[in-house]
């Protein structure tokens, strides 16, 4: 049976949000000592050496917009994807206390890892990220906790996210 596996040198917003995601989600269940150093393995993982791209994509058509099969990126992308993890994490206090004000009685702790770290992404976004439109990061945010959360999870994203937007945001799209 032939691997249905999809190289990208390049990722769009989502893709990348997505990786974001995971790489944080991952980060909750180690030691913070550990948590880079799993998130650099998880990326291992998930990347393919520029020497085997071309090799690989001799033998699989690339198609962008299918997402079946596996996808592995290059070492290119696993870099700014680190990065912008790490970026994340350096800001995480701020994150944090952003978020629990927003989520009136709610503690970080009983806040589900999946919509905690979905949270953080887009709170991320809205405050330290020039690049993203507040309402693109609330959007997205929903569809990862429509994803990766659980039922009401895309309903809790988006009020805590529309909140911040209304308090700190920079465009009045939300």
């Amino acid at each position: 049976m032939e691997e249905n596996i999809q190289i990208r040198t390049k990722l769009g917003q989502a893709a990348k949000r997505n990786f974001v995601f995971r790489m944080l989600f991952l980060g909750e269940f180690y030691p913070k000592a550990e948590v880079a150093e799993q998130q650099r393995i998880y990326l291992e993982t998930q990347t393919v050496s520029d020497e085997k791209i071309a090799e690989l994509l001799a033998k699989v058509e690339e198609d962008d917009e299918k997402e079946n099969g596996e996808i592995r990126i290059t070492e290119e992308l696993a870099k700014e994807l680190m990065d912008r993890v790490s970026k994340i994490s350096d800001v995480l206090g701020d994150v944090d206390s952003v978020i629990e004000k927003a989520s009136v009685g709610w503690d970080l702790k009983r806040i589900g890892k999946p919509e905690l770290c979905i949270l953080r992404v887009g709170v991320y976004e809205i405050l330290w990220d020039e690049q993203i439109p507040d309402a693109v990061a609330v959007n997205e945010a929903v569809e990862l906790a429509k994803k990766y959360g659980q039922e009401q999870s895309a309903s809790f994203v988006n009020a805590i996210l529309s909140k911040v937007v209304k308090k700190h945001g920079t465009d009045e799209s939300v």
